[in-house]
């Protein structure tokens, strides 16, 4: 989990960085919910970058949250699919799911930078 922490972390500063350190948490023993939480948050990012496996891994990651919801997951699948509809220039089914994603919860937002030091 700590490399899937770790990747999440630096979604906001450095994703490349994120996507390794998730797909590398991914290949770990992980617990059905574990790996749901990995693979949302991987499919979130993948999605929102534009990876060529976005695709695969958004529909690896729905599979698996059905199985296991992990917190936010929902929302970061939600925020995926608006992704890659957004890519594939389907800007209506974009604001279609936006419109269903509260935008209070934390999942929805990416996690703040802290600055090092303190």
């Amino acid at each position: 989990m700590l490399l899937g922490r770790l990747g999440a972390y630096y979604a906001t500063q450095r994703p490349s960085l994120s996507l390794t350190y998730l797909g590398r948490a991914l290949n770990q023993e992980l617990d059905v919910a574990g790996r749901s939480w990995t693979l949302t948050m991987l499919a979130s990012l993948a999605a929102r970058f534009g990876h060529p496996d976005a695709a695969e891994l958004v529909a690896a990651a729905q599979r698996a949250h059905e199985r296991s919801p992990s917190p936010g997951g929902a929302i970061r699948l939600a925020l995926a699919n608006a992704a890659r509809a957004t890519a594939c220039g389907d800007l209506p089914r974009a604001a279609r799911i936006l419109r269903e994603v509260d935008a209070g919860e934390p999942a929805a937002r990416p996690p703040r930078p802290t600055r090092s030091g303190r």
